[in-house]
């Protein structure tokens, strides 16, 4: 049996340390995510401002998290079609669901789904983030135009 390593998503192919630390550390960026997603109404131009750059940081992590998803099953796609030839190799009768269940009760095939499972875990955190900012972005519009009224009216 081949030597058996631990797999992360350090260890597959394209790997960006400073984005990977970014969608690492997205669950403890959420709490101060819930403030910075409050909008105080007496600075509504301040606060759309800072949603440009709130919106700009979030949508880049989440194409960052799904190009981890689709990299993280390529990588599972690849492991399992290298097992399949390997075990088609080997001689004997070999059945589909008999190689499948193989393959995927190994432990590398296990780490590997595992960091594909955190991958979609992190990118489906991510995008309900950017829907929420879309959400906040359409409120700030929508007190912007309260104020304007506001400020006509007492003109």
């Amino acid at each position: 049996m081949p030597k058996q390593r631990k797999i992360s998503r350090r260890s597959l192919p394209i790997f960006d340390p400073v984005v990977a630390a970014s969608l690492e550390n997205v669950e403890g960026d959420l709490q101060e995510l819930y403030g910075e997603l409050r909008i105080q109404r007496t600075d509504v131009p301040g606060e759309m401002q800072k949603q440009a750059s709130l919106y700009g940081w979030w949508a880049v992590l989440l194409a960052e998290a799904e190009f981890d998803v689709d990299r993280t099953e390529r990588a599972l796609k690849l492991h399992a079609a290298d097992r399949d030839h390997a075990l088609r190799r080997g001689g004997g009768k070999v059945t589909e669901k008999g190689i499948e269940n193989q393959i995927i009760s190994e432990d590398e095939y296990v780490e590997l789904h595992a960091v594909h499972l955190a991958a979609r875990r992190t990118a489906s955190i991510l995008k309900y983030i950017v829907r929420s900012l879309e959400h906040r972005r359409e409120m700030l519009v929508g007190l912007n135009m309260r104020d304007m009224r506001e400020y006509q009216a007492s003109s």
